[in-house]
């Protein structure tokens, strides 16, 4: 449930465009999935906040991100998460 609230509400301020306030909740959201052990979360989350970094124009500290969601999805053999993981570093490199 708090994971939810957290994820939202980071992708609300992402949407809005309130970077910095999306930051501060996928962080919490990422933080709290180290906590509970959900790894399917914590890609998303790791992604998330990748793309945000991405967005603020901070691409190293995107690529970090973007590459530890990637690990984790290649470690749970998810298909689509590594395909928007790919797409979103592309235009990076």
């Amino acid at each position: 449930r708090e994971l939810s609230y957290l994820k939202i509400n980071g992708i609300k301020s992402m949407r809005r465009s309130n970077l910095d306030k999306a930051l501060k909740y996928l962080d919490k959201a990422y933080e709290y999935t180290i906590e509970t052990g959900n790894r399917e979360e914590m890609a998303d989350a790791l992604y998330n906040i990748g793309i945000i970094y991405k967005e603020k124009g901070e691409m190293d500290s995107a690529m970090e991100y973007l590459n530890s969601a990637q690990m984790v999805y290649d470690e749970l053999q998810d298909k689509d998460g590594s395909k928007k993981v790919t797409v979103a570093t592309r235009s990076i490199r």
